[in-house]
């Protein structure tokens, strides 16, 4: 546990990072799937940091699949200084929640609350704080993807993906909602940035061991997703591919075939697809990896690195986590076949 002796420490010193303090109006949201003996250290960290908290528990179907907040809710959210929203620990959850690309969380952040999801159980938790190296790091990634106009893809296995992205935010990921407007989530340590939607072409190849995050699945063979425009145009492969493509059809809407975002893992601690403690957020944020989504981007804060701010709104969401693969920006290597540069 390190310097922490309870959980309950350990997310009071990340509320005290985010700057929650004694007179502010803190929130503990939650779904009511939640068990209420799950929110017991989190609601004890909050009232530690802050004199006036309440607890706010939605009901799953007070959002729909879409996971949008109703007027009610965000209303309440809008008044506080600082939003905790805990969502369980496990990914993908039998029941609607609340994300990052609901609506109705960037009209939080519009109203300076800060927001600090966890979705991580206590061992993850642990394992998965962030360091003041990591903090540091992540922030001056977001600081060059923010530069960058040209993203270059590729890989050993025939990835070779050019997109734009001039003008579009560098978003990080990192644990940290210390600022007014500003969205993040506990435990990841990543960057990322909307490409310009209709800018990506070329090929991306998924391989053995790669995720399907939003679908619960390791990739089993490999799948050769063709991209035109800034759309997957074909998809190409065996069990894998099948499962993809049967699962973009679901949704019924060209804009889940679209690229929403892209970015690379910063995080040493997190794990791959074959460990026993494998979640999203490792997907997202192990030191080396790519990560691609495809379907909805819109979501943006008020905050410098906060959303990515893109065009694309569709009610899919899909995040494709890749390992071995090179990440270039304006010709400049930033990951060399899983590996920082």
């Amino acid at each position: 546990m390190g310097e922490f002796r309870t959980h309950s420490q350990l997310i009071e010193a990340a509320l005290k990072r985010c700057n929650v303090r004694p007179e502010e109006k803190a929130v503990m949201l939650s779904s009511r799937i939640i068990d209420p003996a799950d929110l017991a250290p989190y609601e004890e960290a909050l009232r530690r940091t802050s004199d006036h908290v309440i607890s706010v528990r939605y009901h799953p179907m007070e959002v729909t699949d879409a996971h949008h907040m109703n007027d009610m809710l965000l209303a309440a959210m809008q008044q506080a200084d600082f939003v905790l929203h805990y969502r369980g620990g496990t990914f993908p959850t039998p029941f609607a929640q609340l994300t990052a690309h609901s609506r109705g969380i960037p009209e939080v952040a519009a109203s300076s609350t800060r927001w600090l999801d966890i979705c991580l159980n206590e061992a993850n938790q642990f394992r998965l704080h962030p360091s003041d190296e990591i903090v540091a790091e992540a922030m001056e990634a977001a600081r060059l993807m923010e530069r960058t106009n040209e993203i270059h893809l590729t890989s050993d296995g025939g990835t070779d993906l050019v997109l734009r992205k001039d003008g579009r935010k560098g978003h990080r990921q990192l644990g940290l909602a210390d600022k007014p407007g500003i969205w993040d989530n506990f435990g990841f340590a990543m960057v990322a940035c909307a490409p310009l939607e209709n800018s990506a072409n070329g090929v991306v190849v998924v391989e053995p061991g790669d995720a399907m995050l939003q679908m619960g699945a390791t990739v089993r063979d490999p799948i050769t997703l063709r991209v035109e425009d800034g759309r997957i145009v074909k998809i190409e492969g065996g069990e894998s591919a099948t499962a993809l493509s049967q699962w973009l059809e679901r949704w019924q809407d060209p804009e889940s075939y679209g690229v929403s975002h892209i970015g690379w893992g910063l995080h040493p601690n997190a794990v791959w697809t074959g460990s026993p403690r494998f979640t999203p957020v490792d997907g997202e944020s192990y030191r080396g990896s790519i990560l691609i989504a495809f379907g909805s981007n819109t979501t943006d804060m008020p905050a410098r690195h906060s959303g990515i701010g893109g065009t694309r709104h569709c009610v899919s969401h899909l995040d494709v986590p890749l390992l071995s693969h090179s990440f270039a920006v304006d010709g400049v290597p930033v990951v060399k076949s899983g590996k920082i540069v």
